[in-house]
């Protein structure tokens, strides 16, 4: 196999990822519809660096290690697990926040945390791939079979971990131009309440999945 068919047989497979629904697409969405394009691009720029993350970690063979070490790979569930739902806790707890003084008529994004940076934003989409283990294990079981002979596993690893993050992000570009288009009658005080309740809600139902399957 040479590195261009690595590559492309792994874009494959990483779309697959990419486009199905999880917390980095709640995430993604959430930061999208309550902020605005930038705001959501900063959390998919996040995820999409975790992205090189996991493609070098698996490369050089540290999950591999994980795999073996059941305690290192139970941790990193176990972290996982606590910080979606520590995402779910503030998310949720906006949801029954009192009402405060009514939104200047100037202000073009209603209901919108202004405080919240776009680095909060990368942050928060960088640390809910980091800890996801669902990522791990898929790059832990899918990578290595794309490693080509003669290219160094870092290289090759980082280079393989770029085209999922340019998938990523091709996908959190669709998803911010949708919510652009619905964002006229989504941008309110009762809208962001209701986006927060749902991503909230998603991210608490992921957060105690990984702890079942981490308990059982």
């Amino acid at each position: 196999m040479t590195v261009t068919q690595a590559l492309l047989a792994f874009a494959g497979l990483a779309a697959l990822l990419t486009i199905t629904p999880g917390v980095d697409t709640a995430l993604t969405l959430r930061a999208g519809l309550a902020g605005g394009f930038r705001p959501g691009f900063a959390t998919g720029i996040g995820v999409s660096s975790g992205t090189f993350v996991w493609g070098l970690v698996t490369a050089v063979g540290v999950t591999a290690l994980l795999r073996y070490a059941q305690a290192g790979f139970t941790l990193l569930r176990w972290a996982g697990a606590a910080y979606l739902l520590w995402l779910a806790y503030g998310f949720l707890r906006d949801v029954f926040r009192p009402t405060g003084p009514s939104t200047p008529a100037e202000d073009p994004h209603p209901g919108v945390e202004h405080s919240e940076g776009l680095f909060t934003n990368w942050r928060r989409g960088f640390l809910s791939n980091v800890l996801n283990p669902k990522a791990g294990v898929f790059y832990l079981a899918v990578l290595p079979q794309f490693l080509v002979p003669g290219v160094a596993p870092a290289l090759m690893g980082l280079s393989l971990a770029a085209v999922h993050a340019l998938e990523s992000i091709l996908w959190t570009l669709v998803l911010l131009t949708v919510t652009q288009l619905a964002g006229r009658w989504l941008r309110n005080d009762r809208a962001t309440r209701a986006i927060n309740g749902l991503t909230g809600t998603v991210l608490a139902v992921f957060g105690i999945l990984v702890i079942v399957e981490t308990l059982q």
